[in-house]
């Protein structure tokens, strides 16, 4: 089926008249992306087309383009650029981001299972320095995940990462069900990275995005997400049931900010969970 989803673009293709297709980079739930070359400019790019069978969904479609609206309103060094957005002739639509080079940490945790503890501390920063600009613009990710952080490889002294996918994103300061681009009560994210209050199918808000990055940072530090079941439905009872063993359990030689960090976000009380990306940013940057 995915082969079936994007077997008409093919490498030399032009898109939208200016986007030449040059290798398949990869394909996920909603598209596949490739790298491109802009016919006029000659600048790199990564184009994203949507999948074949998604067009036909008018809610699909409107998340899809959804993303590069919400990432433009951003703008943020740790977030992933949107260049353009349109329709390829045959009326798939598309989205045009920055090239970047690295991997992305769902890789690198392939490959490694942990992560430095200070490579955890700076990635986990620059990770809520773009939460924080996203959560000013009142624009909350909703699947925050390891395959959703990309990891550069040359920062050259910026940031260190960018957050990638934000096609689930809920605009807050939109007003009803078509604010939310979802039916109300569908749960909306990654479940080994996903809030109680997702688990739930609750209302959501900026807090959620912080218990899924606590969640990840977890993941980097200790090799393993917070919680580990051999079912989606005992995963789910148990997000909403029980709370995280903390980090220094698993981890007792991890920074002591790392481990208030981690576990402040992982509260699945929401009132006693960090409230803001800020919060979980000072109490990891505290030495």
């Amino acid at each position: 089926m995915v082969g079936d989803a994007f077997a008409k673009r093919r490498v030399g293709e032009v898109i939208d008249g200016r986007y030449e297709l040059k290798r398949l980079l990869g394909v996920g739930m909603t598209g596949a992306v490739y790298e491109a070359h802009h016919k006029y400019t000659h600048q790199r790019v990564a184009v994203k087309v949507m999948h074949q069978q998604l067009v036909s969904d008018d809610n699909a479609v409107a998340r899809f383009l959804r993303e590069a609206k919400s990432v433009a309103k951003i703008g943020h060094p740790a977030i992933v650029e949107v260049l353009d957005a349109g329709e390829t002739q045959d009326r798939m639509p598309f989205v045009c981001l920055e090239l970047l080079h690295g991997r992305s940490m769902g890789r690198v945790l392939q490959e490694n299972s942990r992560m430095p503890y200070d490579e955890v501390i700076a990635i986990g920063l620059d990770i809520l320095s773009g939460l924080a600009a996203a959560h000013s613009v009142g624009i909350v990710h909703r699947d925050m995940k390891p395959d959703n952080i990309f990891v550069l490889e040359d920062p050259s002294g910026g940031s260190r990462v960018k957050i990638l996918d934000f096609g689930v994103a809920k605009n807050l300061q939109s007003t009803g069900a078509s604010g939310v681009l979802t039916k109300p009560g569908a749960t909306i994210g990654t479940p080994s990275y996903m809030s109680p209050e997702q688990a739930r199918a609750s209302t959501i808000d900026e807090r959620t995005d912080l218990w899924s990055t606590g969640a990840l940072l977890f993941h980097a530090a200790a090799g393993r997400p917070p919680f580990h079941e051999n079912s989606i439905p005992a995963l789910l009872l148990k997000l909403v049931t029980s709370r995280p063993v903390p980090l220094g359990e698993l981890c007792p030689d991890a920074p002591a900010r790392l481990q208030r960090a981690v576990d402040g976000a992982l509260d699945p009380n929401l009132e006693t969970r960090f409230q803001t990306a800020a919060d979980m940013a000072a109490a990891l940057a505290a030495k």
